[in-house]
C-alpha cells in the first residue's frame, strides 16, 4: 500500500471525537476506530520522538499506556495509544491536597517499577510530574508523555534543549549537564514531597519517615550525590525489610512491613484460630459446622477488618468513593465494616440454630 492510500485508509478508520490538548500541529485527540468501535488516543509528535516510542511499543508494562502503532506520516509521528480511563495525580492532588504516607509509597512504588525499566532501555523522561502521571479507575499506575523524552548518549556534555516541568525539572535540565537516569530520580523526589506536603520541597520538606531522608538525597543539586539507579532508590523504602527473592509474603497484614498492622494481623490470625478450635470443641467437630463457622469468621473478623482498616487501599479505587474527602471515606469504611461484621454473626447464627438446629454442649 502506497503511503498516500495509507494515509486515506487511516482518515477513515479513525475518527476525530474530542481533541485534548497540545498545538498544530502536534496535537492530542481521542478517536474512534471505525472497524472495532474502540476509543483511541492519537498523538501527533516531532519526527526525533518516533525511535522512543517505537521502542516503548515494545515494552510490556502495566505501567505504561499500551502503543497500538507508530508511523511516520509527513515529517511527523502519528502515535495511537490504548484509552484508559481515570484521573492524572495532578487532578487527585488538586482535590485532595495531600495523600496518606502508605498511598504515596504504592504509587512510588509502581512508578519506580516501570522508570526501571524504561533506563534499562536508555530511556530519560525528563518531565515526571502530576500532569504526566494517571492513576487508573484500578489504581494503577501510568507514566504518560514521553515528547520531550531523549536517549542518553555517551560523551555528551549537555542537552540541546532545556525542557522539563518547573519544580520538577532537575538543575541540570536547564542546560548544565546531560540528563541521564539521575534527573528522573530528581523529579521522583520532589513529586513525593508534592504528595505529601502539597508544595514543592524547596518550600517545605517533609518530615514523615522514612520519605524524608529519601526525598533528600533524591533532589540534592548534584546528580553524583543522588541515587545512581532506579534499583538504589527501591531499596531505600525500608531495606531491612526486603525479602530473599521466593520468600516474599502475601499474607494480608504482612505485605507492607509496617509494624503496627504486623502487630494487628497477629491478634487477629490468633482470634481466628482459637475461635475455630473453641467452636469446633463446642459443636461436637462435625465437618459441616466448621464449614459454615469458617465462612461466617471471613466475613465477620477477616472482611470487616479489611474494610475497615483500608486494605490495599481500597477506598481510592472503588468509583463513588475514592473522589471523597478523606474524612468522609474513613466514616464509609467504619460503617460497611460494621455492617459485615453485623451481618456475619448473623449469618454464623442463622446457619447454626436454624438451619443445621446445632445446640452448644
Amino acid at each position: 500500500m502506497s503511503e498516500k492510500l495509507y494515509q486515506e485508509f487511516q482518515r477513515k478508520q479513525q475518527v476525530p471525537l474530542t481533541i485534548l490538548g497540545g498545538k498544530m500541529p502536534y496535537q492530542t485527540q481521542l478517536v474512534q476506530d471505525t472497524s472495532t468501535g474502540r476509543i483511541l488516543v492519537q498523538k501527533i509528535i516531532k519526527k526525533e520522538n518516533i525511535p522512543i516510542y517505537c521502542k516503548l511499543q515494545n515494552l510490556q508494562s502495566p505501567h505504561l499506556v499500551r502503543i497500538i502503532s507508530c508511523k511516520e506520516q509527513q515529517d511527523v509521528g502519528v502515535i495511537l495509544e490504548e484509552y484508559i480511563s481515570g484521573e492524572t495525580l495532578d487532578e487527585k492532588l488538586r482535590r485532595y491536597g495531600t495523600m496518606p504516607p502508605e498511598l504515596v509509597g504504592n504509587y512510588a512504588q509502581q512508578l519506580l517499577e516501570v522508570l526501571e525499566q524504561i533506563h534499562a532501555q536508555g530511556i530519560v523522561h525528563r518531565d515526571i510530574s502530576p500532569k504526566n502521571i494517571l492513576i487508573s479507575t484500578d489504581g494503577v499506575v501510568k507514566l504518560l508523555d514521553f515528547d520531550i523524552s531523549r536517549q542518553w548518549k555517551m560523551n555528551r556534555n549537555a542537552d540541546t534543549t532545556i525542557l522539563g516541568t518547573a519544580g520538577f525539572a532537575s538543575p541540570e535540565q536547564y542546560g548544565f549537564l546531560q540528563t541521564d537516569a539521575t534527573a528522573d530520580i530528581y523529579a521522583v523526589g520532589v513529586l513525593m514531597n508534592v504528595m505529601l506536603e502539597g508544595v514543592l520541597p524547596n518550600v517545605r520538606l517533609t518530615g514523615k519517615k522514612p520519605f524524608q531522608g529519601i526525598i533528600k538525597k533524591c533532589i540534592e543539586i548534584d546528580p553524583q550525590n543522588r541515587y545512581q539507579s532506579v534499583s538504589e532508590l527501591r531499596l531505600a523504602f525500608k531495606p531491612e525489610r526486603q525479602m530473599p527473592q521466593g520468600k516474599q509474603t502475601i499474607l494480608p497484614g504482612f505485605r507492607t512491613g509496617v509494624v503496627w498492622k504486623e502487630i494487628l494481623a497477629v491478634f487477629i490470625y490468633l482470634f481466628l484460630i482459637i475461635g475455630s478450635i473453641q467452636f469446633m470443641m463446642m459443636y461436637g467437630k462435625t465437618p459441616a459446622a466448621f464449614g459454615l463457622e469458617a465462612i461466617a469468621v471471613l466475613i465477620y473478623a477477616w472482611l470487616s477488618c479489611a474494610v475497615g482498616f483500608n486494605f490495599l487501599l481500597w477506598d481510592t479505587i472503588v468509583p463513588g468513593i475514592r473522589s471523597l474527602q478523606k474524612p468522609v471515606r474513613i466514616i464509609i469504611r467504619i460503617i460497611l465494616a460494621l455492617i459485615l461484621f453485623y451481618f456475619g454473626m448473623l449469618l454464623e447464627n442463622y446457619v447454626k440454630f436454624t438451619l443445621l438446629g446445632l445446640t452448644p454442649q
